[in-house]
């Protein structure tokens, strides 16, 4: 069961991340810096610099349109719908995944030794110019609704 929710993550954060244009066409709107004093990147960038010039910020979590949280402690169905839900909001704004500067994902009881392993497969596929953003996973201990645990903040540049 945990090999098919983190591969169901990392599938979905793949997918969203694989796009290396975005909704404009101009590709030189973000700087996706990686110093090499600075171990290599894994998966995001060590800095991201935006010249759009406004910027959003959103919250993405696994509620459907009539507000109830899907799949109740389960996170296969939660991350499908937390990236759904930044679908929608990425339409909202007028971007494409390239247009995202940072993401922070939250889950509830990230296990390092567990997950790990199963992060690295997720993204094997991803090709070697991916333009991840800057992107932090947090473990916590629990998320500000019952039964949600997985949600991400979005930072976005925008024209």
């Amino acid at each position: 069961m945990l090999g098919r929710v983190t591969t169901t993550f990392l599938f979905l954060a793949g997918s969203l991340f694989s796009s290396n244009i975005n909704a404009h066409g101009d590709e030189n709107m973000i700087e996706r810096l990686n110093p090499p004093n600075l171990r290599p990147p894994i998966h995001q960038s060590h800095i991201v610099v935006s010249n759009y010039p406004r910027t959003a910020y959103f919250r993405a979590s696994p509620y459907d349109v009539d507000g109830n949280v899907v799949g109740e402690n389960d996170f296969a169905r939660q991350a499908e719908q937390t990236f759904k839900n930044v679908a929608i909001a990425m339409e909202e704004l007028g971007a494409s995944q390239e247009n995202i500067i940072k993401i922070t994902a939250y889950v509830v009881g990230f296990d390092f030794d567990v997950h790990q392993p199963l992060i690295n497969e997720g993204f094997a596929n991803d090709p070697a110019d991916t333009p991840y953003p800057s992107a932090t996973l947090v473990s916590v201990q629990g998320l500000g609704d019952k039964g949600i645990v997985f949600e991400v903040d979005v930072v976005v540049g925008l024209e």
